[in-house]
């Protein structure tokens, strides 16, 4: 009997997103969504579309396919859509959208003194473990324990 496309598309489209997930099921790294239908991998250092050119693919199953039989390279991580675009603006990777792209976040504490500087927004989020979308409210609207900005 053969196997069903369309079972075996779903099949390793969950094995490709567990794999690059926290846990061995698929989910958000950043907000721990679980809704299959609305998670996708991300190039963590960006440059998804110019990958995606090269390989001449335009993602999805032909993606999760090439990471599968490459030995799911490092690089890359598992996002739901929402955080995968609110990366993409923060990094200034989203299409016609100016972003902020090259630049550090750095903590300061109530007094003003430097706490830490990260090389990115995710960085800063799983190291002080919370959700990078807090830190990048925090940045824009000044309001928090601490004093975070953005350093070209």
């Amino acid at each position: 009997m053969t196997e069903n496309p369309i079972e075996n598309r779903r099949k390793i489209k969950v094995e490709v997103l567990s794999y690059y997930s926290l846990h061995d099921i698929p989910e958000c790294i950043v907000c721990g969504r679980i809704d299959i239908t609305k998670l996708e991998i991300d190039h963590i250092e960006d440059g998804g579309n110019k990958h995606r050119e090269q390989l001449n693919n335009h993602g999805g199953y032909a993606f999760y396919r090439w990471l599968k039989i490459n030995g799911f390279p490092e690089g890359y991580q598992t996002l739901c859509r929402s955080c995968n675009e609110d990366k993409s603006f923060i990094t200034g990777t989203r299409k016609g959208v100016s972003g902020r792209k090259g630049f550090s976040v750095l903590k300061y504490d109530a007094d003003g003194k430097l706490i830490a500087k990260y090389k990115s927004l995710r960085e800063a989020a799983r190291i002080n473990k919370i959700n990078h979308q807090n830190i990048s409210y925090a940045i824009r609207s000044k309001k928090n324990n601490y004093v975070w900005k953005l350093e070209k």
